[in-house]
């Protein structure tokens, strides 16, 4: 008798052990799952312009011109940790830099995050400067810049651009305290722009000329 339970007995360890071999894999691949990943949406492909992509613009009342001129295009990676038990997943965001240089304004970067632009964000930070959101309602709002109207068609200098999406951002990296409104175009990137002063326009720049690439996602 002592016999038939010690063989009993090993037979449920080893049971126990097999169902431990199945379940343990599981939990491994259960656990990798919750790592997520956020990668640019494909909404902004056509505003991911490729180095020495460049934008002439002309200011309507001072007929002053500004070459703008992307310099260079980086791929970074945000990592993300939950900051306790329970408290979220581990994950990583794709963010594009891109680096211009213009010949009014200076150096400046845009980062393409997600499903918005951003202006002057450091990296891993919080964003601000938002200037462009990416999912094409009326409406739609994050950190101060607003989705106020989308034009089928919209002319600037003789030109007609499609789909163009007028963003109004209130709060501009903290260099227009007025804020301005943006007019972007798919695959054509801004094509006008109005600085504000206690919500009147006060100055505008037109798109007049553009040569543009674009960045080719498997490099």
């Amino acid at each position: 008798m002592e016999g038939f339970f010690s063989i009993r007995h090993s037979k449920c360890l080893l049971m126990i052990l097999f169902i431990g071999l199945m379940v343990c894999p599981a939990c491994k691949e259960e656990e990798e799952e919750t790592y997520f990943r956020h990668k640019i949406s494909a909404n902004l492909y056509p505003l991911l312009f490729d180095e020495g992509s460049t934008w002439i613009y002309s200011n309507t009342g001072t007929f002053l011109f500004d070459t703008v001129v992307l310099t260079s295009v980086e791929i970074d990676t945000i990592v993300y940790g939950p900051s306790g038990p329970g408290e979220g997943s581990p994950g990583e965001e794709q963010v594009y830099i891109l680096s211009f240089n213009s010949s009014q304004v200076g150096v400046y970067e845009k980062q393409l995050r997600e499903d918005y632009i951003c202006r002057s964000s450091a990296v891993g930070g919080q964003p601000y400067g938002v200037e462009y959101l990416s999912s094409h309602k009326t409406g739609d709002e994050f950190l101060g810049a607003e989705i106020v109207e989308i034009f089928d068609a919209y002319s600037v200098n003789e030109n007609t651009y499609s789909n163009v999406v007028k963003m109004n951002v209130q709060d501009y990296d903290g260099t227009l305290p007025g804020g301005i409104n943006l007019y972007y175009a798919d695959y054509v990137g801004v094509v006008k722009n109005e600085i504000k002063e206690n919500d009147s326009v006060i100055a505008t720049w037109e798109l007049i000329k553009y040569n543009v690439s674009f960045y080719e996602m498997n490099k």
